[in-house]
């Protein structure tokens, strides 16, 4: 496995560590393809944790994090509204709502990374608060 991890990965890898710092969130490491990313929300009361994995080749890292329950989404909403995301998009996942969004490595600049992992935590923040009235993922 180590030979299919290129320079782009450890670039991007570097990236989203620093990243992490910046927003003062905390990166969290599972292995080599999945790690955690917890960030702060405007308020500075709350966060949202945006799990990230690279795909088997190391060419492409998601971006997710939990919205709620898929039977409390109303599905149609969710698809009307996905259209303002820049980077994101509504999925079903094993009966979850979530926000998505995916880089190829090689065109992962730090402020793309930045833009995408913000957006997700942001938009899943919302959502969340909007079918569950909690803070619950």
């Amino acid at each position: 496995m180590e030979n299919l991890m290129g320079v782009g990965y450890q670039l991007t890898l570097s990236c989203i560590k620093d990243i992490a710092s910046n927003v003062d969130g905390v990166y969290v490491d599972y292995d080599n393809n999945r790690f955690a990313v917890i960030v702060p929300l405007q308020d500075n009361k709350r966060i949202q944790k945006v799990f990230g994995v690279f795909d088997e080749n190391f060419e492409k890292v998601e971006f997710h994090s939990i919205v709620c329950d898929k039977e409390q989404a109303d599905l149609v909403l969710l698809l009307n509204n996905q259209k303002k995301f820049n980077y994101s998009k509504f999925i079903i996942d094993s009966d979850k709502v979530m926000i998505s969004a995916s880089v190829m490595v090689d065109y992962a600049t730090p402020d793309i990374l930045e833009e995408v992992i913000i957006e997700v935590a942001e938009n899943a923040d919302i959502w969340e608060k909007r079918f569950t009235e909690q803070d619950i993922y």
